[in-house]
């Protein structure tokens, strides 16, 4: 039996066109970052086509920044991503509220028993940078704080870098 015989015979799988749309989401704040580039990148493939049939190497610069322009919203589509999560349904459980490393889990105030506990996340470019709620709950306070913008992995930067903290 040949390779095509047994491939031809393998029964074909493919996901529910739910699942696809979910697996394949981005984050409504990317589309700008994804057309932008891709427009740019259409435009500059139009114009080195126009200058081809005259001046072919005029074409090639443009034919450049236009392969660059491609690779920028790729980029930004991979960096825009919102894969679909299932959370488990064990109510006692608190999951992640992002991709990343884990990088400290401390009491805010060590000493006191009611302290709420700090949890740094460090996000890589690579990482899905989408945010999402660790427990089932109501959000009773939301608070923004301006503040510096040190490396993510210095220690200090969860507590002075600018912030949106959630209490749910």
């Amino acid at each position: 039996m040949g390779a095509q015989e047994r491939f031809a015979s393998a029964p074909v799988l493919l996901p529910e066109p739910e699942v696809l749309r979910k697996a394949s989401s981005l984050a409504k704040d990317g589309y700008p970052y994804i057309i932008i580039p891709l427009v740019l990148a259409l435009l500059c493939f139009a114009l080195g086509y126009g200058l081809l049939a005259r001046t072919p190497y005029a074409a090639i610069p443009l034919f450049l920044v236009a392969a660059l322009l491609l690779l920028v919203a790729g980029f930004m589509a991979y960096f825009f991503r919102d894969p679909h999560r299932q959370a488990p349904g064990d109510p006692n459980i608190v999951v992640s509220p992002a991709d990343g490393r884990v990088t400290r889990v401390v009491p805010l105030m060590p000493g006191s028993v009611d302290s709420p506990t700090v949890v740094s996340i460090f996000l890589s470019p690579l990482d899905v940078h989408i945010n999402r709620a660790p427990i089932a709950g109501k959000i009773t306070e939301m608070t923004y704080t301006k503040g510096k913008f040190l490396m993510a992995t210095k220690e200090e930067s969860s507590l002075v870098n600018e912030q949106n903290s959630l209490t749910i």
